[in-house]
């Protein structure tokens, strides 16, 4: 039975920013953020994986899939139907699925679509490619930088080993809505991405 390896957090946070500066060490902008062409260049550069936007239902008979990889044929393939946001993450986590489940994928290379064993280790699959994805798109030096500056812009008071609350109360809305704005605009990716990562660093409660 194929079992997916546990990675703490500090080793997806590690590759995550190896990956990041390898993707922006020639970029010609010096924003923070990655766009989708350098991910797609990074990813034909380094791994020799070709990214498609195809429909993919036409595969998997399915509309729920926004990406996928064929790891045979070393192609990825993209939903086209998704925002830019949407793509870039998808495209994101596809790469983070060939840096962490090279195995299992090269395991199941004889079927085009590579399946899970159990649900168990398909939501460690994903969750693994979700923060990994996650990471790349916002590289945490930088975005815990960030984050502080907007922090103290804002003068959001720490309660005791966190900084935002979001649930009903409007003042504690706004102070979310009002950092994870700029935030969305420092690094171009979408508020569930930022949200993600608070959350995962402590630095966002919700009830």
């Amino acid at each position: 039975k194929t079992k997916i390896e546990y990675i703490p957090e500090e080793k997806i946070i590690e590759l995550s920013n190896s990956i990041y500066n390898r993707i922006k060490k020639d970029s010609k902008t010096l924003k923070y953020f990655i766009t989708s062409e350098e991910l797609i260049y990074f990813i034909k550069q380094t791994y020799n994986f070709d990214v498609l936007f195809e429909n993919l239902s036409y595969y998997t008979f399915s509309e729920q899939y926004k990406g996928m990889v064929d790891y045979k044929n070393r192609i990825i393939y993209i939903s086209p139907e998704e925002n830019e946001h949407s793509v870039k993450f998808s495209i994101s986590h596809e790469l983070s699925h060939i840096v962490l489940h090279k195995e299992l994928l090269e395991a199941e290379s004889d079927s085009f679509m590579y399946f899970y064993k159990s649900t168990k280790e398909s939501s460690r699959m994903e969750t693994q490619a979700n923060l990994l994805a996650c990471y790349i798109l916002l590289p945490f030096k930088q975005f815990e930088i960030e984050f502080l500056k907007l922090i103290k812009k804002y003068n959001v008071s720490p309660r005791s080993n966190y900084y935002l609350y979001l649930d009903n109360q409007k003042v504690n809305q706004q102070q979310f809505f009002n950092i994870t704005d700029e935030l969305i605009k420092i690094f171009d990716v979408s508020r569930l991405q930022i949200k993600t990562v608070l959350i995962n660093q402590g630095w966002l409660k919700t009830p």
